[in-house]
C-alpha cells in the first residue's frame, strides 16, 4: 500500500473521510490529506504505537465525560472501540454518527476519534 501525504492546502480534513471510504477496497492508494488541526499530542501519541490494552480515553477525541458514557456500556478500552470501528466497516461517517448519536458526542468528538483510529487502522492492520 502507498501512502502519499498532502499538506493543509490540498484540501480540507472531511475529504479524508470520503475518500479512504471510497478508495480503501478498490485501490493499493491511499490519500491522506493532512490539516494538523486535528493532531493533537494525545492523537499523536495513539497513532504511532500498538494499541494494547489502553483505556478509552486514550483514544483522541475520548474526553473523561464521553469516556465514562462509553464505559459505562462495556467500551472500556480502546480496543473495545476499535472493534466498534471494523464492525462498521471503517466507514468514519457512520462510526461518528454511532458516536453522536448513542453517546452524545460532539462532532469535533466524533471527527477526531475516527480519524485517530482510521489512521492507527492504516499504521498497524
Amino acid at each position: 500500500m502507498k501512502v502519499i501525504l498532502l499538506n493543509k492546502s490540498a484540501a480540507p480534513v472531511f475529504a479524508l473521510i470520503a475518500i479512504s471510504n471510497a478508495i480503501q477496497a478498490a485501490s493499493q492508494i491511499v490519500v491522506l490529506y493532512d490539516t494538523m488541526d486535528h493532531r493533537t499530542k494525545k492523537y499523536e501519541r495513539f497513532v504511532c504505537e500498538p494499541m494494547a490494552d489502553k483505556p478509552i480515553t486514550a483514544v483522541s477525541g475520548i474526553n473523561e465525560e464521553l469516556g465514562a458514557k462509553l464505559a459505562a456500556k462495556g467500551f472500556d478500552k480502546a480496543y473495545i472501540l476499535l472493534g466498534q470501528f471494523l464492525l462498521l466497516k471503517k466507514e468514519c461517517a457512520a462510526f461518528q454518527n454511532w458516536l453522536k448519536v448513542s453517546y452524545g458526542a460532539s462532532s469535533c468528538q466524533a471527527e477526531q476519534c475516527a480519524l485517530c483510529l482510521l489512521e492507527w487502522c492504516y499504521a498497524f492492520l
